[in-house]
């Protein structure tokens, strides 16, 4: 009788081999998504003060005479995350925003009505709105501190009278 000398596996032992590789990796992205998820939200930046109202910064701005800055956000997004703890962090951008307008937050999930009232399509989104209710400037995505104190000076230096 002559040996068998069979070089490839066996059916049944190649479909428990990918049985066992495919577990794996599906337990992996459901750990994987746990971590992900756990995360907190990055806290609301100082620089709106805890205004979450389109309607009361809309009124605040037209009896300052400044443009109202909103941010619309949400918990889940990652972009808005890094937003707030990157550039909404930096102290130049901050005090600009701070003199010049009237930061109001936002949260698409929680305040719906204002999200619609701003049109937002996408998120992080931002907008500049004059005192008198008319848009300044509009930008959605993340974006370093220094590209939205540009956005920001030029939208609010080229609608002043």
């Amino acid at each position: 009788m002559k040996p068998m000398n069979n070089p490839t596996p066996k059916p049944r032992s190649r479909a428990l081999a990918n049985t066992l590789v495919f577990t794996v990796v599906i337990a992996l992205l459901l750990v994987g998504q746990f971590f992900l998820f756990r995360a907190s939200p990055v806290p609301t930046p100082e620089l709106f003060g805890g205004r979450t109202s389109l309607q009361q910064a809309m009124a605040d701005g037209a009896q300052a005479g400044k443009p109202v800055f909103a941010m619309a956000t949400a918990d889940w997004c990652g972009p808005c995350q890094q937003l707030k703890a990157g550039a909404l962090q930096d102290e130049r951008l901050v005090a600009f925003l701070t003199e010049h307008t009237v930061p109001v937050y936002i949260d698409v999930d929680v305040n719906g009505s204002d999200a619609n009232t701003l049109g937002v399509r996408g998120i992080p989104a931002l907008y500049l709105i004059g005192p008198d209710g008319e848009p300044l400037a509009q930008t959605v995505g993340s974006a370093s501190a220094e590209a939205l104190l540009h956005w920001a000076q030029t939208a609010i230096n080229n609608n002043e009278p």
